[in-house]
């Protein structure tokens, strides 16, 4: 509710600057077009892709790019949108898989898992604009089996890093420094549902 309320107060500030003549900053002009974008009940179009506002699970605003302007982060069940704010208008700067969970630095972390007992992970850094820079592959697996009373228990682990296979004791080191990044940083707001 207090963000709610913070970003309503955001828009009706924005409005009077406006109204006294004085030109909105990038800042100012990004987060009145999220605003817009996040206000309105229908369906919302950029470069092609639609938005169904009833699909939104959560939203947060976080810079990616290094601007200091925050970029619009939309989740659903079935992807996760990136918006910017470029000549003034709203365009994806990312569309990410949903497992994808984005870091304080501005990389991302995507993260997959199986039933084989394998876990995945794929560091990727990306540049202004949104492309890829940098992106570095390392998961886990383990080899489960049941014994006679029907138990599981793992027999042996294998790590890799960059398609090496590695000891858990340098999987460990190597991977440390993504693990570490965190994503604290990215306050994720929940959207009520809407109702026909």
């Amino acid at each position: 509710m207090k963000k709610l309320l913070s970003l309503c107060l955001t828009t009706i500030f924005l409005f009077i600057l406006w109204g006294c003549g004085k030109q909105p900053t990038p800042l100012e002009r990004a987060m009145s077009l999220y605003q817009e974008f996040l206000a309105s009940d229908h369906p919302q179009e950029s470069e092609g892709a639609i938005f169904y506002k009833n699909e939104w699970l959560r939203y947060a605003f976080f810079d990616m790019n290094g601007d200091g302007i925050p970029e619009l982060h939309l989740r659903t069940l079935f992807y996760y949108d990136i918006l910017t704010c470029r000549n003034g208008e709203l365009c994806v700067w990312k569309s990410l898989n949903t497992v994808a969970e984005p870091l304080n630095n501005g990389a991302v972390l995507i993260t997959r898992t199986d039933l084989d007992n394998f876990s995945g992970y794929t560091y990727i850094e990306y540049d202004f604009l949104g492309n890829e820079t940098l992106r570095i592959d390392f998961g886990e697996s383990s080899k489960h089996f049941f014994n006679d009373d029907g138990w599981i228990y793992a027999s042996t682990s294998y790590y890799y890093f960059e398609g090496e296979e590695v000891s858990k004791e340098e999987w460990d080191t190597l991977t440390e420094p993504y693990f570490s990044i965190g994503s604290d940083k990215i306050e994720w707001i929940d959207v009520e549902p809407s109702h026909p």
